[in-house]
């Protein structure tokens, strides 16, 4: 009878588990219709760079070469590859791919939970927690902005193959006591292989094997998983590359705070704000809502001091006494213990001092498992009245869970109303007016955008692309005015800096060189990037320079001042080392005859190092082809542009 019973039981779970999967996908399946937004567009836009991915060369290019991170996240950027090899391209099959890759972690999160708890447990009521683990995991609101933003396919990616480290150590650390030699192999293929895996996908896959330390340090302690000096020895393992990154991260904390300059917080500043945007994760993971979630968070209010506001200081203490708990009732209730620890591990990078932004819905991607793991969990170690009721407490929570999911995806599958709502949610972000400024113009309502414009400019007075933004509708619409020029030099003079100013300033250029925007004359250009160089904020950024560098050089040749233009691509490279540059530079004089100086650069470019060594090969490839070019043109004498 058992063995039949344990097989319909393995039944009823495989069915549940995968109506758990379907219940997420038909939940996601409204936003496969959705755009591409924000961030995707700037990471996946070099898909076009020299006509599509056609060769290895440009596969190699493209993977390699994205500046997301310091690793340049090549296994996503392979990811988005194999979904498209030109730009721009149908968002659907991206979509797609990161849907199914929500369900398949959804899987090893089941598979995870389940051997976690069999720790503990007996096997059946495992698989039911497990299950019930997964099922919340898959389809809570708060991941519905990784799953549904496309580029968040790198902590997906970076989640599944941690995922994946933590079972293969798993088996191995159960293996150890019996069969030393495999048991480390195994574990070393889940730190080693995955961990690499989990990293090339984005950099926090680095907290592989704190996961795994704390996994041991709170279940592992018994008896019955004595194994010697190996423990002593995993131990060290694990706590080797923690100890590394801790170095690492203290040496260059300075660099790594001003990494990203025109942050409108300091340091301490942004670790007490941390305190709230913690607390509110929190809040989010346990009691879930729709409204003002998403990727528009750039007014979250920034904690002053440790009262100012007042909240900080009740958050913090509610995060020292939560972990606290976690400590001293680690015993008592593993899981609750592992849980918490969990959450904070998975915060304490992105949550600590590097510059990045305040809050942002997919950092709980896998820190989120760590609330779930913490109650479903201690659920057997609840009185038993409250553990008769908790299946029906679970489904409801997941049935309202999918619920809120499926709405949430409906507005990322529309982006009229998904911008729309966002305006009317964050009314004091500029980030969430401009994406409401750029769908009016998108459908070419001039005189509604322009409107929306000149308000957002009253509003925003030191938001440089808002004031650009106004400068181009103006000019589109014919109120091109000599007060219009003035206002807008002064206000990119003194503007705030922020990311999407040099793209702006990209675009108004284009519009000028091509004489779409009647009323500004290429001097009348040439004086705004002036005074957005003079830009005391701007200036901190080495990139935002050699930007608008290299726009004075596009609008000073086609004013045929080649001289004056190459001195400007020669500022554009010392600001932002872009073998591009020095390759334009060779193409430009090169179409006018100018060989001797052609020649001069693209030797300078044979000079140039990538930060990435593999990218070298690539580059040395691509300019002897460009010098066999140069040499063609050099015996035919003739003024006709290179093919890099």
């Amino acid at each position: 009878m058992r063995p039949h019973c344990l097989n319909k039981q393995s039944i009823l779970i495989g069915g549940f588990a995968a109506a758990a999967l379907i219940l997420t996908a038909a939940c996601y399946w409204p936003s496969l219709s959705g755009p591409f937004i924000f961030d995707d567009i700037p990471n996946l836009q070099p898909l076009a760079r020299s006509g599509g991915l056609t060769s290895t060369d440009s596969w190699l290019r493209f993977v390699g070469s994205n500046e997301s991170g310091s690793l340049g996240r090549p296994i996503s950027m392979l990811s988005f590859a194999l979904n498209a090899q030109n730009w721009p391209t149908d968002p659907r099959p991206f979509r797609l791919t990161n849907l199914l890759i929500h369900l398949v972690c959804g899987v090893l999160v089941f598979a995870f939970c389940r051997r976690l708890f069999t720790l503990k447990y007996e096997s059946s009521l495992s698989a039911w927690l497990a299950l019930g683990c997964g099922a919340i995991w898959l389809t809570h609101p708060l991941l519905v902005s990784t799953t549904a933003y496309v580029i968040q396919r790198m902590t997906q990616l970076s989640c599944l193959f941690t995922l994946l480290g933590l079972l293969c150590y798993l088996r191995g650390r159960l293996q150890l006591k019996t069969e030393a030699r495999l048991g480390w192999l195994w574990v070393l293929i889940g730190m080693g292989l995955f961990g690499s895996l989990a990293i090339l996908s984005k950099e926090n896959g680095v907290l592989l094997p704190l996961y795994a330390l704390i996994i041991e340090l709170s279940l592992f302690g018994g008896s019955a998983y004595k194994i010697g000096q190996h423990r002593t020895a995993l131990i060290i393992v694990l706590l080797s590359p923690i100890l590394l990154l801790i170095g690492y991260l203290s040496l260059h904390l300075p660099s790594l705070h001003t990494a990203l300059p025109g942050r409108d917080f300091t340091l301490s500043q942004r670790l007490l704000t941390q305190t709230a945007v913690l607390s509110d994760y929190l809040r989010l993971s346990l009691l879930p809502q729709m409204s003002g979630l998403g990727v528009i968070q750039d007014g979250y209010p920034i904690s002053q001091g440790l009262l100012n506001p007042v909240k900080t200081a009740i958050c913090l203490t509610l995060l020292i006494g939560l972990f606290t708990l976690a400590i001293l009732l680690g015993r008592k209730l593993i899981f609750l213990c592992l849980g918490i620890l969990w959450f904070f591990a998975g915060h304490s990078l992105e949550s600590g001092p590097i510059s990045l932004e305040l809050y942002f819905e997919h950092r709980n991607y896998l820190p989120l498992l760590g609330i779930v793991i913490a109650i479903v969990g201690s659920l057997p170690a609840l009185p038993k009245r409250i553990q008769q009721a908790a299946p029906i407490a679970l489904l409801g929570f997941i049935a309202l869970c999918s619920f809120m999911t499926w709405q949430s995806a409906k507005l990322w599958g529309d982006e009229t109303l998904l911008i729309h709502v966002n305006a009317e949610e964050h009314p004091n972000s500029a980030r969430a007016q401009m994406a409401l400024l750029n769908l009016t113009t998108k459908q070419r309502e001039w005189q509604k955008a322009l409107v929306l414009a000149t308000e957002l400019n009253a509003r925003f007075p030191e938001h440089g692309t808002i004031g650009l933004q106004r400068l181009t509708l103006e000019c589109q619409t014919g109120n091109i005015t000599p007060a219009s020029l003035q206002r807008s030099q002064s206000l990119v003079r003194h503007a705030n800096f922020d990311p999407a100013l040099p793209d702006t300033l990209h675009y108004l250029t284009q519009a000028i060189i091509s004489g779409q925007c009647e009323g500004i004359d290429l001097q009348d250009n040439l004086a705004l990037l002036d005074a957005a160089l003079a830009n005391p904020v701007t200036t901190r950024r080495r990139d935002f320079l050699g930007a608008i560098q290299y726009y004075r050089a596009e609008l000073l040749k086609q004013q045929n001042r080649m001289g004056v233009a190459i001195q400007a691509l020669d500022a554009a490279y010392e600001y932002k080392r872009d073998l591009e540059i020095r390759i334009t530079q060779v193409a430009w004089l090169a179409a006018v005859g100018h060989f001797e100086g052609a020649q001069y650069y693209l030797d300078r470019a044979q000079e140039h190092r990538e930060t990435r060594p593999w990218l070298n090969s690539l580059n040395k490839a691509k300019l002897d082809r460009l010098q066999v070019q140069l040499d063609t043109l050099k015996n035919s004498r003739k003024k006709t542009p290179l093919q890099p």
